[in-house]
């Protein structure tokens, strides 16, 4: 976790923004919610040492729910004056949320994902690196109405060279028992292998072969 750069940032635009009454809302994309609380718990700290007023929203799947239906009109209102709008986001803010007021995004170029471990056919959330297509798509969420900066807080001949261009398909990283038994109630006379075989994204024969032994 990157927290004191994320608190320097955010101290830098505090600075520059002393004088204005309407402050620039921050997107922070974090891989979970244990970032999140961590950071949430920094961000608090540095509010009340030096006398801020923030907005904080912490924003993972359940905000989706129709009982955070008042959180969410909240989110996307525009901040009391004085006031510093910061989101602390999983993925879910990539494009699921639109807000359409976020001048500054931060991005630790960080996910979660389903992955499947190959010795015990058992899925595991994983902690990984983003790929350009996510990193571009969080860029994107600055500046909608208005200039925007994002910030990658990782060097830049990595972001280039080493993070991956795209996170493969779900297909190809979990487990298919559960595919296997939509497919048989969709396709009951083909067999897994061959309907399979008409995704976009074909899985290896080994999976399919490894989640029928396991379903039977």
């Amino acid at each position: 976790m990157k927290i004191n750069i994320i608190k320097k940032i955010i101290s830098h635009h505090d600075t520059q923004e002393k004088e204005n009454d309407s402050k620039s809302s921050i997107l922070i994309f974090l891989p979970g919610l244990h970032e999140i609380n961590k950071t949430h718990q920094a961000l608090k700290s540095l509010e009340k040492r030096d006398g801020h007023q923030y907005l904080i929203f912490l924003v993972h799947s359940t905000l989706t729910t129709h009982k955070n239906n008042r959180e969410l009109k909240r989110l996307l209102a525009a901040p009391p004056s004085g006031h510093r709008k910061i989101i602390l986001s999983t993925i879910i803010c990539e494009s699921s949320i639109t807000v359409p007021d976020i001048k500054i995004v931060i991005d630790l170029c960080l996910t979660k994902t389903q992955n499947k471990c190959t010795t015990t056919n058992l899925t595991k959330l994983t902690l990984s690196w983003a790929s350009h297509e996510n990193c571009d798509q969080r860029k994107g969420r600055a500046g909608r109405v208005q200039a925007g900066t994002c910030y990658r807080l990782l060097p830049q001949s990595f972001y280039l060279h080493s993070i991956p261009q795209n996170i493969p398909p779900e297909i190809s990283r979990c487990k298919l028992e559960t595919t296997i038994l939509v497919g048989k109630s969709v396709f009951p006379e083909l067999d897994p292998k061959t309907f399979l075989h008409m995704a976009m994204e074909v899985p290896p024969d080994a999976d399919t072969e490894l989640a029928v032994k396991v379903k039977g």
